[in-house]
């Protein structure tokens, strides 16, 4: 919310990144684009990210990443950064447009809202664990590249299209509903089977795997009749690939010491 209602200001932009023309537009906020860019990084620049972490570095357990020190100096940090973002993109790609401040004070007060509910409202801890069965990892790896796949169809826009699924004007909130109810089906999911013994790291690898790689072929798709070179293309395809393959290796070196639960 900070990077793109702030510092990019893309979120109320009208020219910038083609936002506006996603289509749903309402009081002057591009909703279409806001919903693809929120659910992206909450899965891509937050949770995989941090699935990994712990995956690498298992025998710190469940000890939170930073004290209290150095979440004021990360928040600092991340202020300076959009700081440097609303001095330099918008002024080069956006010159002219400033964010409305009603909507720029709203956006500060749903950070610090949502930045309580995370650190003081929200259970530290899940539910307790259950036994119920959890499918082989390599299903797992399956249904999250199906479902990346399926969210970046509906939320982006590809092979040339200027809204997702090929949508015109307000008709983009069928696809837009479509990805609500498929990330609350994710989640839900997920939760579910984490909660049981039966879910091992394999799992959690599998779903961070599949995601990668999903997100690999729809870019693909998505920068087909956008301006890229084939060198562009041609590295993103092989970068794809390289990904499944490390992600094979890695499932392979952490099967050697989880034991996977049957079908």
């Amino acid at each position: 919310m900070l990077e793109d209602g702030i510092g990019l200001q893309a979120l109320t932009s009208p020219r910038l990144y083609d936002a506006a023309e996603w289509g749903m537009r309402v009081g002057g906020v591009n909703l279409a684009y806001w919903e693809a860019t929120a659910i992206y990084h909450t899965v891509f620049s937050v949770a995989i990210p941090i699935a990994l972490t712990e995956l690498s570095f298992s025998s710190h357990g469940r000890r939170p990443y930073l004290r209290t020190g150095g979440l004021v100096l990360t928040a600092t940090v991340t202020a300076l950064g959009v700081a440097v973002l609303r001095f330099t993109v918008p002024v080069a790609q956006d010159p002219g447009y400033q964010a409305p401040l009603p909507f720029v004070l709203a956006v500060v007060v749903a950070v610090l809202v949502l930045g309580v509910v995370a650190l003081r409202l929200l259970p530290r801890t899940g539910g307790r664990p259950t036994t119920r069965p959890v499918a082989r990892p390599a299903w797992w790896y399956l249904g999250s590249f199906v479902a990346v796949l399926a969210f970046l169809a509906l939320s982006h826009p590809m092979f040339g299209a200027e809204q997702p699924a090929f949508t015109r004007g307000d008709t983009v909130a069928i696809p837009m509903a479509a990805v609500v109810l498929l990330t609350v089906g994710a989640v839900l999911m997920l939760r579910s089977a984490g909660s049981s013994t039966g879910w091992t790291p394999r799992h959690t690898l599998a779903v961070a795997g599949g995601a990668l790689v999903g997100h690999g072929v729809a870019g693909l798709a998505i920068t087909a009749f956008v301006e890229r070179t084939l060198a562009d293309r041609v590295g993103l395809a092989v970068l794809t690939v390289l990904t499944a393959v490390v992600f094979v290796l890695l499932d392979r070196r952490l099967a050697a010491t989880t034991t996977t639960p049957a079908d």
